[in-house]
């Protein structure tokens, strides 16, 4: 079984409250938060895992948006976030 990794931009972003927002542009509905980098970096894995689960169900994935390509504020920050075929499997069994 050949594990499939799928690479996409995050945008992270300070929310007001402390913590991070955490948006995809190349799919604008998946949207997470978690209080610190690293477990706003977990969080955003496991959404999109499960969004890129639910996509792949349904048509083929967008080509990932190059960083450079984002258009951020200063107080934001990109992040490649990587799901891979073995953590959507996880998923799949754990529903």
């Amino acid at each position: 079984n050949v594990m499939e990794k799928y690479t996409y931009p995050a945008l992270f972003t300070p929310a007001v409250e402390g913590g991070y927002t955490v948006t995809f542009p190349d799919f604008p509905c998946c949207i997470t938060e978690g209080e610190t980098i690293e477990e706003a970096t977990k969080m955003a894995q496991e959404a999109l895992s499960l969004y890129i689960r639910d996509d792949l169900h349904n048509q083929e994935l967008s080509t990932a948006t190059k960083a450079e390509n984002i258009k951020h504020s200063d107080n934001e920050f990109i992040v490649p976030i990587t799901a891979d075929s073995l953590h959507l499997s996880v998923h799949l069994r754990a529903i």
